[in-house]
């Protein structure tokens, strides 16, 4: 079980307008080899300040410090520092990477509202790694399959099993990334065990998504994924409907005088 999760769908709207506050720049983000960035600082309705970056330099637009910037699709890529040299102490981290950033109108400052003032990295970087306020759970992963799942019971002071089922743990797969996830239903009453082996699934309710330094990963550090939700419910597979072969006809063509006067002359 992979619970792994290289990036991530930011939830639409999720910083609002957002406004240029310093020239652009080139800049290398990520691992070796992951190509220059051209970074946006701006200041959002929803979050104080944050950089956002453009993948492809030919998709950002040139913007002038006080006008809007348009992002086009946002993904959030977490990462893990380390603060001491023998990787004890470790903190999560967020880069936002645009697909596109187009100019938009000059902004009135006194009509602009903000939210927060907090910048983004230090008011998401959080102890316990939560992102449910951030992630977009169905463009992110798409639909789940059914892999497995189980009951889990409590135990008792001594670690015995009491028999009484505290949530179901399902092992499913996402049909976005292809990777495998343990997912907590908590819901006692779901129909999930009625669930046939590969059927497409989508989690209900509540949805938690909590993101984890992977301690089995002790060279390469890795950020794995936690969710639970309420309850799933299944969902039917778009089939994309077969194009009927064109219909040849076969009707004998009526025959023309020309033809008529050619078989005579052959006779």
């Amino acid at each position: 079980m992979s619970n792994s999760l290289q990036r991530f769908n930011l939830k639409e709207n999720f910083f609002g307008k957002a406004v240029l506050v310093a020239n652009t720049s080139r800049a290398q983000v990520g691992a070796r080899g992951s190509g220059t960035k051209v970074k946006y600082p701006v200041t959002t309705q929803n979050v104080g300040l944050a950089e956002i970056y453009v993948t492809e330099a030919r998709r950002a637009e040139e913007v002038e410090i006080g006008e809007e910037v348009n992002f086009g699709q946002i993904l959030i890529q977490p990462s893990i520092r380390s603060i001491d040299e023998n990787n004890q102490s470790t903190f999560l981290t967020f880069t936002p990477l645009a697909s596109s950033a187009k100019k938009g109108n000059t902004v009135d400052p006194v009509s602009f509202s903000k939210e927060r003032s907090e910048d983004f990295t230090s008011s998401f970087r959080t102890g316990n790694g939560d992102i449910s306020s951030m992630i977009d759970i169905e463009k992110t992963f798409g639909d789940f399959v059914l892999i497995s799942v189980e009951p889990k019971v409590f135990r008792d002071a001594e670690g015995q099993p009491t028999g009484e089922i505290e949530k179901y743990v399902i092992q499913a797969r996402s049909t976005m990334n292809n990777e495998m996830y343990s997912i907590d239903i908590l819901n006692l009453d779901t129909n999930v065990r009625e669930l046939p082996l590969f059927a497409h699934f989508q989690l209900t309710g509540t949805v938690s998504a909590m993101l984890y330094r992977d301690q089995s990963q002790v060279e390469n550090i890795r950020v794995s994924l936690s969710l639970k939700a309420d309850d799933v419910k299944a969902v039917t597979q778009s089939v994309t409907p077969k194009s009927e072969p064109a219909k040849t006809d076969v009707s004998k063509p009526a025959e023309t005088g020309n033809n008529n006067q050619k078989g005579n002359q052959n006779k």
